[in-house]
């Protein structure tokens, strides 16, 4: 969801500053599901505006998780959800790396995505040893629930292919993909 808030000291144009909500769990006498909301200025909101090394910190202090204990209560808007098994969707590790795309992203900069798929791009357009060692380090620093970048399941998509070996990238098979994903005819 996209949301704004004014500056915390208003400027003379009175510019407002954009922001994306993430949910997060935070550790407070129990486990409540809450919205962390990543600014464009790099602000974070959650029960208080931080940093995001500050962020990092409540994150490695198990603060805040994208995860809790098995049997374990969790409070939401909705009520009290008591929970067996909890599964979460993405690591703590990968919820800091989404935070940091988040800041990339509200503020036009490349995120791991889009580096990943110039990486990939160069690498079809040039299949070299180096820049598929470029490729393999841009795959490996995505979280792990981004990893399908052009395809909705990863058997169907051509970057997971190459990186699982499924595929083998012929002459013709790096063009049509280059035709078929990057809108470049050789």
């Amino acid at each position: 969801m996209r949301i704004y808030r004014e500056k915390l000291y208003i400027e003379k144009d009175g510019k407002k500053v954009y922001g994306e909500q993430l949910p997060v769990i935070i550790k407070n006498n129990g486990y409540s599901l809450t919205d962390l909301t990543v600014f464009e200025d790099e602000t974070i909101n959650c029960w208080g505006f931080k940093n995001l090394e500050q962020i990092k910190e409540e994150i490695s202090s198990g603060r805040l998780s994208q995860t809790i204990p098995d049997n374990a209560e969790l409070v939401c808007s909705l009520g009290l959800i008591k929970t067996t098994k909890f599964l979460p969707d993405i690591t703590n590790d990968d919820f800091i790396k989404v935070i940091e795309d988040t800041i990339n992203r509200l503020n036009h900069r490349e995120t791991r995505s889009t580096i990943c798929e110039t990486s990939f791009k160069n690498y079809l357009l040039n299949p070299i040893e180096l820049n598929f060692n470029k490729l393999k380090d841009t795959y490996n620093d995505l979280p792990l629930h981004q990893k399908v970048l052009f395809e909705y399941i990863d058997e169907k998509d051509p970057l997971c292919n190459l990186m699982a070996g499924r595929e083998q990238f012929t002459e013709s098979y790096r063009v049509e993909v280059l035709k078929h994903y990057f809108k470049i005819e050789l």
